[in-house]
């Protein structure tokens, strides 16, 4: 496989239980790219800009064809087709479309963004951020714990990526190691698992009158803080005796495990005790 749609593959980066990721080039942008010098050279012929803005960037002024050209970059993108070995629900189409229209609109620094969904040969496929890093478990697992402050502050953007979507009645209920990345410029960004929730169909829509699928999202981010601080995967109930941090880094851990109930008290704690002093 060569090409999905319009989306030239470039090389396989994971596998997983829910099929393979790709790093895609869209060859529709690609075209459009390369006729960048040609209106560089072009600039003061106003008649052949128009024309060629038109066909190529689907813009009929050159103001406009100019913020087209910056929103397309020749960026790298990954593409998730959707397959496993047991059969997916039947409902799981529609499911996934249900959420995917939610995850597009989504526009967050640190929550991978969403672009595109199709289909090829009865297979969904969907076309996200491309990011270039590895996860937090990847990276616990190859290197070890994470210096304080570094992890104090991927647990503060996460918990701003968790806050943006509990304010849109959405908990994510899969955070872990896995599914957070960190990007090459130590970024960390959440990746919302869309497959996942169309699977279980269930996306942990927040109940006002309970509000427990939220607080697993603050756990499971416990869980994390914990592997980044202890330099190992959290197996069964977590003790804080097992963690050497700071008496501040441990009071927060232990108030996400216990009492937190809401994202920002976490923010405003690690800023508090002043945990975040150290930028990566």
């Amino acid at each position: 496989m060569n090409t999905v749609d319009n989306y030239k593959i470039i090389e396989k980066i994971a596998n997983g239980e829910y099929g393979d990721i790709y790093k895609v080039q869209n060859e529709e942008e690609e075209i459009r790219s390369l006729i960048t010098p040609l209106m560089s050279a072009l600039k003061n012929n106003e008649l052949f800009q128009n024309v060629v803005y038109k066909h190529f960037w689907g813009s009929d002024t050159i103001r406009q064809g100019e913020q087209l050209r910056g929103e397309r970059s020749r960026i790298p993108l990954a593409l998730k087709v959707l397959e496993r070995e047991t059969p997916l629900p039947e409902d799981f189409s529609d499911n996934f479309q249900q959420y995917f229209a939610k995850a597009v609109d989504f526009n967050h620094d640190n929550i991978i963004d969403v672009h595109h969904t199709g289909s090829i040969d009865g297979k969904i496929y969907y076309v996200m951020e491309y990011v270039n890093g590895v996860s937090i478990g990847r990276e616990i697992s190859t290197c070890g714990a994470y210096f304080e402050p570094t992890a104090c502050r991927i647990v503060y953007q996460t918990s701003q990526a968790l806050s943006y979507l509990h304010e849109r009645n959405v908990v994510h209920c899969e955070v872990s190691s896995k599914s957070i990345i960190l990007s090459n410029n130590n970024k960390p960004k959440l990746h919302t698992k869309l497959h996942r929730a169309a699977c279980r169909d269930r996306w942990g829509i927040k109940d006002e009158a309970n509000n427990s699928p939220l607080i697993k999202d603050i756990r499971d981010l416990a869980v994390v803080f914990y592997e980044m601080l202890t330099g190992e995967i959290a197996e069964g109930e977590i003790n804080i005796d097992d963690v050497e941090a700071s008496d501040g880094a441990k009071e927060v851990l232990q108030k996400m495990l216990s009492s937190y109930t809401d994202c920002q008290e976490i923010c405003h704690d690690l800023q508090e005790k002043d945990l975040l002093s150290v930028k990566f």
